[in-house]
C-alpha cells in the first residue's frame, strides 16, 4: 500500500535525523503547519494554494520529489473539520426558597435588634479604651401580679477599624497588533523588505501569470486590514511570468538519429549519456514493437511541460 502524504514526509525526515524545529528554521515554515503536514491535519492548513508551496518547500529540504506529494493534497472543499461540542453545564438547581427564607429571617433580626439599640440613652453610653459599653433597659417580670423591674443589660460594641486596602497588582500590557498592509501588485523583494520591517515573515509560492511580469505579487493572505503577532506569517503568491513551458514530443520508437533531431527542433537539449540497453533488459513485449536502435523511453516523458533548453534522456535498444 502506498504511503501517505504525511508518513512520506515524516518518514524522510527521521530517516536523515532531523527534528521539526530544524526543518522550521531551515524552511521558515511554521512548525505547527509542519506537524499538521505529518499527521495529515489539513483542516489546521492555510488555503490549498499556500499548503502546496509548503509541502514544495519540506519536500525540496529533503531532496525529496514533491510532484507526488501535492497530488496527494485534497481539495479545500473535501477538508471538513471536525467540531467538537462544548461541554454541557449540569448540577442540581439552587435552593432559592431556603435562601429567600433565611434572608428574611437575618433581616427580622436586625432591625429588632436597631429597634432596641434606639432606645439606648445617650447619658448610658460611656467609653473604656477604645470600645463602648450601653446599658439597655429591660422589662422583666418576676411573677403574674409583680409589677416589672428595670434590669441592665450590659452590650459591649467594639469600635469599627478599617481593614487595610491591598493595592491591586498591574497587569501585563498585551503584546501590540501588527495590521496587514496591500502587498498585491508591489515587487517580491520590496513586499519582502515591508514585512520584516514590521516583524513579519513572507511566505512564497510562485505562479504563472500571463498577465503580470515575474516579481510581481498576485495575491496574499491575511487580507490587508488584519492583524497578526509579531513573528506570524504572511503567504503570498509571486507570478513567475507568461507560461512558456512547452511539451516534451513523442520520440518513442523513433530510431535514435531522429529523435535527436526531433528534439533539437524543439529547442531542448539531448543528454549525452544515452542508456543502451540489452535483450536481458528489456522485456519480450518491447522487443516486438521497438526496433534495434530504436528510443525506447524518455526523460522528462512525453507530454510532460519543460522550460526551453531542458535535457532529455533517453534510453536506446542496443541489439
Amino acid at each position: 500500500m502506498p504511503l501517505g502524504l504525511g508518513t512520506t514526509l515524516r518518514m524522510a525526515r527521521e530517516e536523515q535525523g532531523r527534528t521539526l524545529e530544524e526543518v522550521q528554521e531551515s524552511t521558515k515554515v511554521r512548525k505547527s503547519f509542519l506537524d499538521a503536514l505529518e499527521r495529515e491535519d489539513f483542516a489546521s492548513l492555510p488555503p490549498r494554494i499556500y499548503a502546496i508551496g509548503i509541502i514544495r518547500k519540506y519536500a525540496k529540504y529533503l531532496d525529496t520529489d514533491p510532484g507526488p506529494l501535492v497530488a496527494l493534497l485534497p481539495d479545500d472543499k473535501d477538508i471538513n473539520p471536525t467540531l467538537v461540542p462544548l461541554p454541557t453545564v449540569g448540577g442540581a438547581p439552587r435552593p432559592w426558597g431556603t435562601r429567600i427564607i433565611t434572608g428574611l429571617i437575618i433581616f427580622i433580626l436586625i432591625g429588632i435588634l436597631g429597634a432596641r439599640m434606639s432606645q439606648v440613652s445617650d447619658s448610658s453610653a460611656k467609653s473604656y479604651q477604645g470600645v463602648v459599653v450601653a446599658e439597655i433597659p429591660t422589662a422583666v417580670a418576676a411573677r403574674p401580679g409583680d409589677t416589672a423591674k428595670s434590669n441592665g443589660l450590659a452590650v459591649i460594641l467594639p469600635t469599627s477599624t478599617p481593614f487595610p486596602t491591598a493595592t491591586p497588582a498591574p497587569k501585563p500590557s498585551p503584546a501590540p497588533k501588527l495590521r496587514v498592509p496591500s502587498l498585491t501588485g508591489a515587487q517580491e523583494e520590496t513586499a519582502r523588505t515591508r514585512l520584516q520591517s514590521m516583524g513579519l515573515v513572507m511566505n512564497v509560492e510562485e505562479a504563472w501569470s500571463d498577465s503580470s511580469p515575474a516579481g510581481v505579487l498576485l495575491d496574499q493572505k491575511p487580507s490587508p486590514g488584519q492583524e497578526l503577532a509579531k513573528g506570524e506569517f504572511v503567504f503570498v503568491v509571486v507570478s513567475k511570468g507568461p507560461d512558456t513551458r512547452i511539451g516534451v514530443p513523442n520520440v518513442i520508437g523513433m530510431p535514435e538519429k531522429q529523435a535527436q533531431q526531433v528534439l533539437a527542433q524543439a529547442k531542448l537539449i539531448n543528454s549525452p549519456w544515452a542508456n543502451y540497453q540489452g535483450l536481458e533488459q528489456i522485456p519480450a513485449s518491447v522487443l516486438s514493437s521497438v526496433c534495434i536502435g530504436c528510443v525506447l523511453s524518455i526523460t522528462p516523458g512525453p507530454g510532460q511541460l519543460v522550460e526551453k533548453g531542458a535535457t532529455i534522456s533517453m534510453a536506446v535498444r542496443r541489439e
